[in-house]
């Protein structure tokens, strides 16, 4: 109880420093995500649950980290956050704005200069490569058992923008799908995922998709953000050496995890 204590303390103490506001009763910070997070990691561990409750902690403490690489790497950006995570409350556009934090701060650790703006999300200094961002929840019941449907939906919305290009990449969270796919007996496999969005672009598309989600690594007790990636067969050659360089194809495997239902 001691360690959950102090981490908690830390962790709340390092976001106020980093966001502002105050994770108290009554304060509008404890009806975001982040302020019922907290709260429910005290509920997990007094239920009995602790491993949840570490889990519930490691999501925040990643979370946490991200804020620190764009504090150190790219202080505007985390600005631009700061004020987008207040707006948000309680809303799912939290999560959207949390998966692009993801996003900026894998590139700031990799040292990449960009630009962040609202439309595509990140444009790149030197180069025509941009990233826009897109997210899939689930939410209610919804009677189709597969979800990958979604992964289409949301490309085709996407491709309705003018940034949409063979020098754009879409990147998209589908940490929800996975967990909503994750507690019925048909979770989708790589191919199909990659198949289901290469199938939903049209002629005028992104050069490339990539599909982000979270997970927990069981052997290691720690969090993970990984991804599937898919070209367009037309993608722009600016792009292709980009993804090669920063995100290239590969076969991650992490035997033992667990699918959180948000990142």
């Amino acid at each position: 109880m001691l360690n959950l204590l102090f981490r908690t303390a830390n962790l709340s103490m390092e976001l106020v420093r980093l966001l502002g506001g105050k994770f108290v009763p009554g304060h509008p910070m404890m009806q975001t995500p982040i302020g019922q997070t907290l709260v429910n990691v005290f509920q997990l561990h007094n239920s009995g649950r602790q491993l949840e409750a570490h889990y519930e902690l490691l999501r925040l403490e990643f979370f946490l980290r991200q804020l620190k690489d764009l504090e150190n790497g790219n202080p505007e950006a985390l600005n631009v956050y700061k004020k987008e995570i207040c707006r948000a409350g309680p809303t799912d556009g939290f999560f959207g704005i949390r998966f692009e934090v993801n996003i900026a701060a894998s590139l700031t650790r990799k040292g990449i200069r960009f630009l962040k703006q609202e439309s595509p999300d990140f444009k790149l200094y030197g180069t025509r490569v941009a990233i826009e961002c897109g997210s899939i929840r689930i939410r209610g019941t919804v009677p189709k058992a597969d979800y990958t449907y979604k992964i289409g939906s949301c490309i085709r919305e996407k491709e309705k923008r003018t940034y949409s290009n063979a020098e754009t990449a879409l990147f998209i969270d589908i940490t929800n799908m996975v967990y909503t796919h994750n507690i019925q007996p048909n979770l989708p496999g790589k191919s199909e995922i990659q198949d289901a969005a290469l199938k939903s672009a049209s002629q005028r598309s992104f050069g490339s998709f990539v599909m982000f989600n979270y997970l927990f690594n069981l052997d290691e007790y720690s969090i993970h953000s990984v991804y599937i990636r898919a070209d367009y067969p037309c993608i722009g050659s600016e792009l292709k050496a980009f993804m090669d360089l920063h995100f290239p194809f590969g076969n991650e495997y992490i035997p033992h995890v667990v699918f959180p239902a948000e990142g």
